[in-house]
């Protein structure tokens, strides 16, 4: 399926997307819910404004097919966009840019332009799960140029401001650890109110300078290991499934490579590439995941809990709770 936009600002954008694409659920004064048509598929958009030129954009949704947004928005204040995927995966192609743009889970990418025209692909075949930062480029140049004042000049960080600031400038990376845990607690914010709202503008603080930080290391994929084949990508999704169906009692790491026919090396990496963790990283995510949903609803108590997501010692199940979400399982299940 395609669909058409045309704009003139990030507004009228996210407004086409409401009368075209779904239902809005609730609006109020910063936050828009966007529910998708049974036609189109399934999930959600939330849209919130945190400040002028800082908004966030959460993407939870499963296309019935493959869905292409065909763009002609010209004459937009320069902007940024800051993507990072957990799931699923789209292509991009602009005019007058030689090289197409492809994300998927585990990646992040920025784009920065003025003018956006040609079209984004999202696949059908996987549930798509991301957050997104949109910030006026003005906005950008002042909280990080109000934060070099104080430290230390970085050539690599200046030189990645003088890129995006000049015409149209596009760099995908892998989602480093410590980046996906805070765009993950985005995704997650367990809190409401004036609180969520302070929550969350930290956080995308929090993105925008990791992401500086990663420009600073230059960790971007030419520096990084040879990409996986098709198979070989099969093969860690293998490890992944086995993984979520064994949460309790999971294989070592080794008897997971044999069972899918991969080195541990190669799975390591492959879970690198693919997830931006290790498998265990992943695990652990994946254990804290069911945690929460369990506690969402009142049929066992904690210990139980802990102990269906692998964990005898109620204690370092709590503690694994709050690294994760930053709260403790009974103060959630309080909320």
């Amino acid at each position: 399926m395609k669909v058409n936009f045309s704009a003139s600002d990030i507004d009228e954008l996210f407004g086409q997307w409401n009368q075209q694409l779904g239902t809005v659920l609730q609006t109020d004064f910063n936050e828009t819910i966007l529910e998708l048509p049974p036609q189109l598929g399934s999930g959600r958009v939330r849209h919130i404004k945190l400040y002028p030129g800082l908004e966030i954009i959460i993407r939870q949704l499963k296309f019935c097919d493959d869905l292409t947004f065909e763009m002609q928005s010209t004459n937009l204040s320069r902007l940024i966009s800051l993507d990072f995927y957990f799931s699923g995966s789209a292509g991009a192609v602009f005019e007058d840019v030689r090289e197409d743009v492809t994300v998927f889970a585990g990646k992040s990418v920025l784009i920065s332009a003025a003018d956006l025209v040609g079209k984004i692909e999202f696949s059908g075949q996987q549930p798509l799960s991301a957050v997104s930062l949109l910030i006026d480029f003005n906005t950008f140049k002042t909280i990080v140029q109000n934060r070099l004042q104080h430290t230390a000049f970085d050539p690599n960080v200046d030189q990645v401001l003088a890129q995006i600031e000049q015409g149209f400038y596009c760099q995908t990376a892998v989602m480093l650890p410590w980046m996906q845990t805070a765009a993950k607690q985005v995704l997650d914010c367990p809190f409401e109110g004036v609180v969520r709202q302070l929550y969350l503008e930290s956080k995308a603080i929090e993105l925008i300078s990791l992401y500086l930080h990663q420009c600073s290391l230059n960790v971007y994929p030419s520096n990084l290991p040879p990409q996986l084949c098709s198979e070989e990508i099969e093969r860690v999704q293998l490890a992944k499934a086995i993984l979520l169906t064994n949460l309790e009692h999971p294989p070592s790491l080794l008897e997971l490579a044999q069972r899918v026919g991969l080195n541990d090396c190669k799975l390591k990496r492959g879970f690198r590439q693919l997830f931006g963790t290790t498998a265990f990283g992943y695990l652990y995510q994946q254990r804290m995941e069911k945690a929460r949903d369990l506690l969402k609803v009142d049929t066992m108590n904690i210990t139980e809990v802990a102990a269906v997501v692998g964990y005898t010692n109620p204690s370092a199940f709590g503690a694994a709770f709050k690294r994760m979400f930053g709260t403790t399982p009974s103060a959630y299940r309080r909320q």
